[in-house]
């Protein structure tokens, strides 16, 4: 196998920095399914903060990752007063073995590479990890991880801020919510009359594009590493 980097055959557009930002694509992006548009939404993993390994997402991700340079950990009593921090992503253009002389489908493997440190030396990405170990997980399942904590993580802050909206005595209670939602940078929350929502989990690997056999949606690493697209191909594989 050699290594690649797909991109899709056009310009990318909303590219969007993840702290605790946005993953919901409008359905208004399936414009792609009409010319195969490079649409991407990008998780730049530097922006991403660490993660306590003992959070729901933290004890998610270690227990299906793989230890890198040592044998594999399972004993995770011990992870209290460490954190996880995203460090690389890498795409690997695979061919499957040849069988009765069908025409061979090139896929790609995709893989996050994450550390463990401890979390008093976490602050910025520019601190160094100290007593840890690098971690490798498939990105579907680390997508997987991070997407359930981020849709969890909103919920609540759309809950929060609904409970705290006075909008009883507004013309239109509708408006005056989705105005708070607004006013406290929590676009997510706001449920457009008409518009469904992109339910990203269906394509955490590579999928046929809904309503449409023509294009495939999947996530792919960017040439740099520390960034996840999802971005439109033309194949099953999601490599072109």
């Amino acid at each position: 196998p050699t290594t690649h980097n797909p991109r899709p055959s056009s310009s990318q557009f909303w590219k969007t920095k993840y702290s605790v930002t946005t993953m919901q694509l409008r359905a208004s992006l399936l414009l792609a399914a009409v010319a195969p548009m490079a649409w991407a939404k990008t998780i730049e993993m530097g922006q991403m903060g660490d993660v306590p390994a003992d959070s729901k997402m933290g004890n998610k991700l270690l227990s299906s990752a793989r230890r890198l340079g040592d044998q594999d950990e399972r004993d995770q009593t011990w992870i209290a007063g460490y954190s996880l921090r995203f460090k690389s992503c890498h795409s690997v253009t695979t061919v499957p073995q040849e069988e009765g002389g069908e025409e061979l489908q090139l896929y790609n493997s995709n893989v996050v590479v994450f550390q463990l440190c401890k979390t008093s030396s976490c602050g910025s990405q520019n601190d160094k990890c100290e007593g840890g170990a690098e971690y490798a997980i498939n990105m579907a399942l680390f997508l997987d991880a991070y997407t359930e904590a981020k849709m969890e993580k909103e919920e609540q802050i759309c809950e929060n801020i609904r409970e705290n909206c006075y909008c009883d005595n507004a013309n239109d209670e509708e408006v005056c919510e989705n105005q708070c939602y607004v006013d406290q940078n929590a676009d997510y929350c706001v449920e457009y009359e008409g518009q469904e929502e992109f339910e990203v989990q269906r394509y955490l690997e590579c999928a046929e594009m809904e309503n449409n056999e023509r294009y495939f949606i999947g996530p792919y690493c960017a040439s740099s590493g520390d960034a996840i697209h999802l971005g439109v191909f033309d194949d099953i594989g999601c490599v072109n």
